[in-house]
């Protein structure tokens, strides 16, 4: 059992709670589709990144690997609008240079491993892995991505081994600290490149 947390203040213009729960249900309905966390990681790299990506490319990964056959024009209008309030909210807070708090899953202690949000944030950067060279270099990453890689390996070695986290507490809570704190500067390095206009979703 898990509960959510923003990891910070309430963010008035996103989703509630219960549109959070819907739309989650319905991810829950297709195969191999991203949770909650994963979307968020997912959008704030597509958001932040160097270069576009459109929505009918980077949509399917959200459901699965393809567009789901919704039940009704209503359903797909609302389950997509849904997506669409919250990329905007990150995109609208990150481009005002405000913090964006991430959607990341805790256990019922409250703790939080993000090991899922770097995921999908890393799925993000896949999808133009050679636009983001000047942060991924071939020796070593660039600051502003070290605490989301960190994490990212821990993801990938507890994903084939099947093992508990490996990073300590206190480090864990500095790593998500470091990626919450890194979001804005990420978003204002490649602000340019992407030509300076509102990354929307549509």
């Amino acid at each position: 059992m898990t509960t959510t947390t923003s990891s910070g203040p309430p963010i008035p213009s996103g989703l509630t709670d219960p549109e959070i729960d819907d739309l989650q249900n319905y991810l829950d309905t297709l195969e191999n589709s991203m949770n909650m966390e994963v979307i968020d990681g997912f959008f704030c790299a597509l958001i932040c990144g160097p270069a576009q990506v459109q929505p009918d490319e980077y949509l399917p990964y959200v459901f699965g690997g393809q567009m789901p056959d919704f039940d009704s024009d209503q359903e797909r209008d609302e389950i997509l609008g849904m997506l669409s309030v919250h990329w905007e909210n990150i995109e609208s807070t990150l481009s005002k240079n405000e913090t964006y708090y991430p959607f990341f899953y805790a256990d019922m202690e409250g703790k939080v491993t993000a090991n899922d949000w770097v995921h999908g944030f890393m799925q993000g950067v896949d999808l133009r892995k050679q636009d983001w060279s000047d942060l991924i270099g071939k020796d070593k990453a660039n600051e502003l991505l070290t605490p989301v890689l960190a994490l990212h390996e821990e993801y990938l070695q507890r994903s084939a081994s099947g093992e508990d986290t490996t990073i300590a507490a206190e480090e864990r809570e500095n790593l998500v600290k470091q990626i919450i704190s890194n979001l804005s500067a990420l978003y204002q390095q490649y602000a340019n490149k992407q030509g300076g206009a509102p990354r929307t979703l549509h």
